[in-house]
């Protein structure tokens, strides 16, 4: 059935990066599956900027029917990050200016499995109190030494969900079932911890 112009569309897993961001160089793995993926639509000098801030508003919020949508994170370490958090929160705050409501949800990315942990924790404070994050973000299947984790392992997955729990953001989006691109398919990928949590 088609719709009719009136339902409210919630696009609950959506992305933009930072096409000049120091990233590329950092990362270009990431920069390279992130060129492939964009396919050449758009003839860009970089096809990274298919993917920037104005083509997400325009094409998200602008040439489409999307009443509220979630800026996701890209699995990344600090310094690596396609859409650093400061970044997604300014693309909210320019949709906030756009609109007469609030449009624009942002998942802020929690890598657990990256040392410090304690760091990792206190990154979690920041985000919640600072960027007003509406849900965390966590890619089990990933980690900066193609190492994932269980959301139920002692060290790592229950004392960041207890974290998240303690800050009142208790929504946890997680990246299951399907494998990473840039990943050798591996367990972590699999919802067998779901349940357990």
């Amino acid at each position: 059935q088609a719709v009719g112009g009136k339902e409210f569309i919630f696009d609950i897993q959506s992305h933009h990066v930072m096409p000049d961001g120091e990233w590329k160089a950092k990362d270009p793995g990431m920069a390279t599956l992130l060129r492939a993926m964009e396919g050449g639509r758009r003839k860009q000098k970089d096809p990274l900027t298919g993917f920037s801030r104005y083509f997400y508003t325009k094409e998200m919020f602008l040439d489409s029917d999307t009443s509220v949508a979630v800026l996701s994170a890209l699995p990344a370490t600090a310094g690596k990050n396609p859409l650093p958090d400061t970044d997604a929160a300014e693309t909210r705050g320019i949709l906030d200016r756009m609109g007469k409501s609030k449009r624009l949800l942002i998942h802020g990315l929690v890598t657990p499995n990256v040392e410090p942990f304690e760091g990792q924790l206190d990154a979690m404070e920041r985000l919640a109190k600072e960027v007003k994050i509406a849900a965390w973000k966590v890619y089990t299947p990933w980690g900066p030494d193609r190492k994932g984790f269980w959301l139920d392992d002692e060290k790592i997955g229950i004392p960041m969900i207890e974290r998240a729990l303690k800050l009142g953001v208790k929504v946890i989006c997680c990246h299951k079932g399907i494998p990473l691109p840039f990943l050798p398919a591996r367990a972590h990928e699999l919802a067998t911890d779901i349940g357990k949590v």
